[in-house]
């Protein structure tokens, strides 16, 4: 099938009962994933391990993890109560630690770093649950049940920014605000309020300004708690309490279309699975799964025709749009052309351009771009390019007054050989990570460095290659090929 914009899907064109069955199962019937515990809470979902996580908010408290070959684990223990969870960039656990009041991150290991404590110079209220957008910034609610004025005047969506390490208030004025959600284009922000059972949606701006506030959904029966998204942009609400408690399903535009009644009261709910069309549902201490149909549209093509050029303000990355129903691109970066690491996850369509500038002088780059939309990500990125840093170093004593971190001079081209302008005389042959020749052809000899040793090399012209010291004694020199230690030479002799 010729993929279709999932913004498409769900556009007026389409009626709700015509693409209600392609996109809910006719009969759902939720499955327990894992039970026996007291209230579950805060679901989220790790692509990368395909591990759900959630919060057990009673004794005993703590974080678990679930996977089909290791079953339930627990992930962390508490002393108090813990409630929503999601996955950052890196793939780290962010957690909104109510007993604590705090908003603490944990690494694959469990090490704990604490991103929020406080707002405004006061200590945060509990705060409940939390989103992560594609930019890197972590959105939270600060709600209270606590009946005085200080307490609810300090009720806040906060947004952290990790790399500004600031705190800024993006929604005040709401009582009980509780779960949230960016719809897949990131250009609405949903908030459920939780005192006056409805959902707010917010306009966001390039600069994640909220505004244009509006009731998109009103008259919930009862307690909108967690709320989710799915690809064709339709909302998933957990409604807590009440005739309605269980799941309800609506669309963009506020139309009911689905309701999944559970037995207990329901907190959470997050898409998982390998396509990312499990729903997952906390429903008092235990947690469930509906499988969802395949989606209608699938991932987009990759781009093409990948190119870096490096200018003063970083490495910029130029590719072709092949696709016609992306969302936005990811950039990826390598340092050893071999794993990756996200570098940035732009939520804009038909981009061709992207600048690196956070590259490091004297590093080699290798960088891979893909198109995504809600369906996944292209699934082969580009072709991959290396780009040089702007200045080599080396870092060892080569005699003449030749110290440490001596500066070779700026790289100007970037390919087999490249020339440094700052000292004429040396060229410099990368050879990979962390390794380069520095020489100036009379007399043919240099030095190699490698990781964090340097040794003294020279031009053989009866065997046309550059060899390196292999093994010095008091009387023998043994000499290597570069890149074969198994076959040294002996080429000097003698006292």
């Amino acid at each position: 099938m010729k993929p279709i914009s999932c913004l498409f899907l769900v556009s007026t064109l389409f009626s709700v009962a015509s693409i209600s069955a392609a996109m809910f199962p006719e009969t759902v019937t939720p499955v327990s994933v894992t039970s026996g515990l007291s209230s579950l809470e805060g679901p989220a979902w790790d692509p990368t391990t395909q591990t759900i996580y959630f919060s057990n908010q009673n004794s005993p408290f703590g974080i678990y993890s679930y996977t089909q070959a290791a079953g339930r684990k627990l992930f962390k223990s508490y002393t108090g109560k813990v409630n929503g969870n999601a996955i950052d960039l890196q793939g780290r656990l962010v957690t909104c630690e109510s007993g604590a009041r705090t908003i603490a991150r944990y690494d694959k290991d469990g090490n704990r770093s604490v991103l929020v404590s406080a707002y405004n110079g006061f200590v945060l209220n509990e705060p409940n649950d939390i989103v992560v957008k594609s930019d890197g910034t972590i959105w939270f609610t600060t709600p209270t049940w606590e009946n005085n004025d200080a307490a609810k005047s300090r009720q806040f969506v906060l947004c952290y920014d990790p790399v500004k390490k600031t705190t800024t208030a993006m929604v005040s004025g709401i009582d009980k605000p509780n779960g949230l959600a960016f719809s897949p284009d990131e250009k609405t922000f949903y908030l459920n309020d939780n005192e006056l059972n409805r959902v707010l949606a917010y306009d966001v701006g390039a600069d994640n300004s909220l505004s244009g506030m509006r009731v998109l959904i009103s008259g919930l029966n009862k307690w909108p708690d967690g709320i989710t998204v799915d690809a064709y942009g339709n909302l998933v609400i957990a409604l807590f309490d009440g005739a309605n408690k269980g799941v309800v399903i609506y669309s963009p535009q506020g139309e009911l279309l689905k309701t999944i009644p559970m037995a207990a009261n329901t907190t959470n709910v997050e898409f998982g699975g390998a396509n990312k069309r499990t729903l997952y549902i906390t429903s008092g201490g235990a947690l469930f799964s509906v499988a969802f149909p395949a989606l209608e549209f699938e991932a987009p093509a990759a781009p093409t025709a990948l190119k870096s050029n490096l200018l003063e303000t970083g490495v910029v990355l130029t590719w072709q749009d092949t696709a016609e129903d992306e969302l936005g691109f990811i950039i990826e970066r390598s340092l050893d052309g071999q794993t990756y690491s996200l570098l940035a996850k732009v939520n804009t369509a038909n981009l061709a351009e992207y600048t690196d500038t956070t590259t490091v002088s004297g590093t080699h780059y290798t960088y891979h771009v893909h198109a995504y939309n809600a369906a996944g990500n292209s699934l082969e990125g580009t072709a991959t390019c290396i780009q040089p840093g702007n200045d080599f170093y080396y870092g060892n004593d080569l005699g003449d007054d030749t110290r440490a971190t001596n500066k070779l001079g700026t790289i100007l081209v970037s390919g087999p050989w490249v020339w440094s302008e700052a000292h004429s005389w040396w060229y410099i042959h990368p050879l990979g990570r962390n390794s380069f020749f520095l020489y100036d052809f009379a007399p043919e000899l240099g030095w190699l460095w490698s990781g964090e040793s340097f040794y003294p090399y020279l031009y053989s012209f009866k065997e046309g290659c550059w060899l390196y010291y292999y093994s010095i004694s008091e009387k023998t020199r043994w000499f290597a090929r570069l890149g074969n230690e198994s076959d040294p030479w002996l080429l000097v002799t003698g006292a």
